[in-house]
Order: C-alpha cells, then structure tokens, then sequence
C-alpha cells in the first residue's frame, strides 16, 4: 500500500469507529509502530486533522469539536490530486496574482502529498498552457473588496472611468455578481444614482470603499436582466435579432462557434452560412463582426447593417 493510499485510509477508520487502538491500526493496515508515529505526525501537523489519545478509552480518536466527515476534504485519492491540482492552476493562470495569496495553504497540502507519491507539479502544469488575448491590468485590492462586498451583500462606493471618456464617475452600487468574460472580469451592480442595473468593467475602477449598510436585492425581473438573455457583456433595454451572412470557405470554424445559447444558424440554397443572434446593445455584436471582415454581412436589422455600414466607411477614409 502506498503511503498516499494508507494515510488516506485513516479517514475510512474514523469514519467506521468513535474509538480505535493502537493495535486495531496497525493490524489493519498491516504497519510498524514506527510507520504509524509518522502517519500520526503528517495526519497531525502537515494535515491538520484533530486526531488525540484518549486515555481513557485506550485509544485513538477525533476531538470532539471535531467531525469524522473533516476528513473528506484533508486527504485525497491519487486522481483527486491530479484534478485538485489542475483546477488550482488553472484558477492561479486567471492572473498570477490574483488567487494566489489564498491558495497558498490549499497548494502546500496538495504539493506535500504529491510528493510523497513522486508527482511531479511541474510536469502536470506543463501539459496546460493558458493563452490570454487583450487581457487589461486589474487592480487585485480593488477586485477583493468588490468580491467581498459582493458575497457579504454590502454596498460599496466606487470611482471609475466611462468607456467613452476620461472623466471620473463616482458611484454607490449593489454588487449582484462578478463576471469573467473574454479575460476580463466585470461587475454587475444596482447603481443607485441610474436607478438601474449597470455593467462596469473592474479594470477601469480606480477606488473602492465597502459600506456597512445591506446592499439591495434585486427581484426576478432585474437578476433575469443580468443574466443577459442577448449577446455580450453590456445589458440593455430592448431586445433584437441580428441576422449575418458568412462566406464559410475562408472561414470554416464559424459553423461550430456558439455565440449564444439561444442562437439559429443554417445553410441556404447558395451555401452561405446565416447565423441570428439576439442582442440589445450594438457596440460588442459590431466589434465581433468586424473582425471577419468582407467575410461578414450583417442582413437585418438595418439599423444595425446601416451603423456597420458607416463604421467600414469611416475606417476606409482613415487610409
């Protein structure tokens, strides 16, 4: 038996007995004293389960402020740890610095007990590899506090920066949720100055000061708002369907994108690649479709056709 295998074992004995001997345990899992002092030190120090003697009864056993089911979250099965430690990557490569501070504790139990079966981290995060595209610079003081403020249901006051200027805006919003979109992350909130829900990207908040009082709880209507039911980060008034027409020879991997959950898409007669959307703000829906090109035709709405429309013309009189 493995010592990962054996000190993982000890959860099934707490789990069977309220109190078991000395020898009850190495008769069981077929150890020397020697080998069950060591268990008992790892179990103890670099695990941090309450196990004690209990001299009265003659044996070993939990604390009593203590549950046998704490266990189940100290020890792990050799794939639990390949799977343990891959999800702890991936969490550290949304941004370096953002997670790490708090997964120190977890990464050091993890790294102990793969060690001790002769798993090597370095070679499992090497098979993973994280490419990230026009990923902005986040404030990680700024982002814990919104998280916080978020999870305890408090207000916070917040300046930032519009999209569409440099001008500092203060507000004090309700946090409802964090959202990580396209490597960024945002916030979804009640502002209480607009009377209604907004987006705001948390790169582009410059200050942050949690509130004491309850932040607002929005009702079913508002949280199927943020939801987003139409395509993209920002949150509108009205819904609309776009439909675009694509030339799938030079772009074959559009038919198996999905760019929303409730999307239509077909071939016609000719071969062209139709794909409808719904949306209810035009600036992302027409920042994607520019990126194909003369690849993309935007079909209808022709409110939405005239403004991507505009935007080719504008660009071309940059040249």
């Amino acid at each position: 038996m493995s010592e990962i295998d054996r000190l993982y074992s000890y959860k099934s004995l707490f789990l069977a007995r309220r109190i078991i001997s000395q020898a009850q345990i190495l008769e069981l899992l077929e150890i020397s004293t020697a080998t069950f002092k060591r268990d008992l030190t790892k179990l103890r120090d670099r695990l941090n389960l309450p196990i004690i003697y209990d001299r009265g009864l003659r044996g070993y056993r939990l604390e009593k402020n203590s549950s046998p089911k704490d266990l189940s979250g100290l020890l792990f099965s050799k794939d639990e740890l390949f799977v343990f430690s891959a999800i702890q990557f991936i969490l550290t490569q949304f941004d370096p610095n953002l997670f790490n501070s708090k997964l120190k504790p977890l990464n050091a139990k993890i790294e102990f007990l793969m060690n001790d079966i002769g798993i090597n981290e370095a070679d499992i995060m090497s098979r993973i590899k994280f490419l990230h595209s026009r990923k902005r610079k986040l404030n990680y003081d700024i982002f814990e506090s919104l998280v916080k403020a978020t999870l305890n249901r408090r207000k916070v006051s917040i300046n930032y920066v519009g999209s569409d200027n440099s001008i500092s805006n203060e507000r004090v919003v309700s946090p409802q949720q964090i959202v990580y979109y396209k490597d960024n992350w945002y916030l979804d909130a009640w502002c209480h100055f607009r009377n209604d829900v907004r987006t705001f990207s948390i790169d582009a908040i410059n200050m942050c000061i949690p509130q004491e009082e309850a932040s607002i709880e929005l009702n079913i209507s508002e949280i199927q708002k943020i939801f987003r039911i139409d395509y993209g980060i920002f949150i509108g008034k009205e819904k609309q369907w776009a439909k675009i027409r694509f030339n799938t020879k030079n772009i074959s991997w559009i038919v198996r994108e999905e760019w929303h959950s409730d999307q239509k898409s077909y071939f016609d007669n000719n071969g062209w690649f139709f794909l409808e959307i719904p949306f209810s703000d035009t600036r992302e829906i027409l920042s994607e479709i520019l990126k194909f090109g003369n690849n993309a035709t935007i079909i209808e709405p022709e409110e939405l056709r005239s403004s991507h429309i505009n935007i080719l013309k504008k660009s071309l009189d940059n040249y």
